[in-house]
């Protein structure tokens, strides 16, 4: 057994679904191969973390574990002489900086974006102050960084690690085949939307701004929209994707969107591998940003091209030319060109250029960084 005491404090754990969640639930899968970890996640993470983590289960409701998670972190911490405490977002910071200065070791956080700019006086106050106070933050891209520089956190302390992302041995055609026979979508070109629909996606601009002269330019073309608001967390937008849908009624291009809703892993490598394009329409929002964009790096592992627009960390996951094209934001008819010189490349280039690109974004490279950075 290693030698070495961790405790990781995050919310972001399965059962919850999403970006954050993999990246916290891989990141314990990578330490628990090299140190003896314990775990404070929401109810129903021991289910998905390996046997032999110490798992302590808190509420998932926001407010409830960050109150809970510091008596338990103070507990825990009074009796075991912990190596490092890891926070998974900024909202442990301040639950990391208390036992990091009571017990004397070393606090590390994960930091994310909206986690450093969150439009709230209290969580500024409270939250990004203790920030500042951390041994280590671990960025998850050049933006995430220069965002927490920009609050005065001292750069020295902050390192960028991409979160990572699985190479699945997929087979595009049998997936497209697949979408084809659910959806009726034979001869259509299927365009995709992936994550939580919040107001920095995009969606409801780029519906009504590019679908309707993508559509007049080829009626063929689908918008597949994968993924619900979202109802915990930072942000909240429950209305968003109805008026989503009302819009596209209005432009009468209804047929043209379909609304998966929340899917499987299964279904969601599916739609990855069975994408013509990933399609990434950031819009600028005070108070709210993408960190990284994970999805462009899983439709490229995928072999999936994207279309994004350049906003927030999208850049650190899209290179233009290789796994897709990176637009200036807000340019609505630089999508539609970008489309058209993304269909006349041939579909194998796209694929195997894309399936490179994501090689460097594997859990074995995440991995390799972060245990370099928490033994430094």
């Amino acid at each position: 057994m290693p030698n070495k005491q961790i405790l990781l404090i995050s919310r972001n754990m399965p059962p919850l679904i999403g970006g954050m969640e993999r990246l916290m639930q891989n990141t314990a899968n990578i330490l628990d191969k090299h140190y003896s970890v314990t775990v404070i996640a929401p109810k129903g993470a021991s289910a998905h973390l390996p046997d032999h983590i110490h798992v302590h289960e808190l509420p998932t409701s926001p407010i409830f574990f960050i109150l809970l998670s510091i008596p338990l972190a103070l507990w825990l911490a009074g009796k075991t002489k912990y190596h490092l405490v890891i926070g998974g977002s900024g909202v442990m910071a301040p639950v990391i900086a208390l036992v990091q200065k009571i017990f004397k070791c070393r606090g590390v956080v994960f930091v994310h974006g909206l986690d450093i700019i969150a439009n709230n006086a209290v969580y500024q106050a409270i939250f990004v102050r203790a920030l500042r106070h951390i041994d280590t933050l671990i960025a998850n891209s050049n933006n995430t960084k220069a965002l927490a520089v920009a609050t005065g956190i001292n750069e020295s302390k902050i390192h960028i690690i991409h979160p990572g992302t699985n190479l699945p041995n997929i087979d595009k055609a049998k997936s497209r085949e697949y979408l084809d026979q659910k959806y009726a979508l034979q001869n259509k070109k299927i365009l995709l939307s992936v994550g939580r629909i919040t107001p920095r996606k995009g969606l409801k601009e780029f519906v009504q701004n590019a679908m309707p002269a993508l559509c007049q330019h080829d009626n063929d073309i689908i918008l597949l929209v994968a993924g619900d608001h979202p109802n915990q967390g930072l942000t909240k937008s429950a209305k968003l994707p109805t008026e989503i849908a009302a819009i596209s009624f209005e432009l009468g291009i209804q047929d043209s969107i379909i609304f998966l809703g929340s899917i499987s892993d299964d279904e969601l490598s599916h739609c990855y591998a069975g994408a013509d394009c990933l399609i990434f329409p950031l819009i600028n929002i005070p108070g709210d940003v993408e960190g990284f964009g994970m999805v462009a790096i899983e439709a490229a592992a995928h072999g999936t091209p994207t279309i994004a627009f350049d906003e927030g960390g999208v850049s650190d996951a899209v290179v233009s030319g290789q796994s897709g094209h990176l637009i200036p934001a807000g340019k609505y008819d630089g999508i539609t060109d970008a489309l058209s010189q993304l269909l006349i490349k041939k579909e194998k280039d796209w694929e195997n250029a894309c399936r490179s690109h994501a090689k460097s974004f594997s859990w074995a490279n995440f991995g390799s960084a972060l245990l370099h950075i928490l033994d430094a």
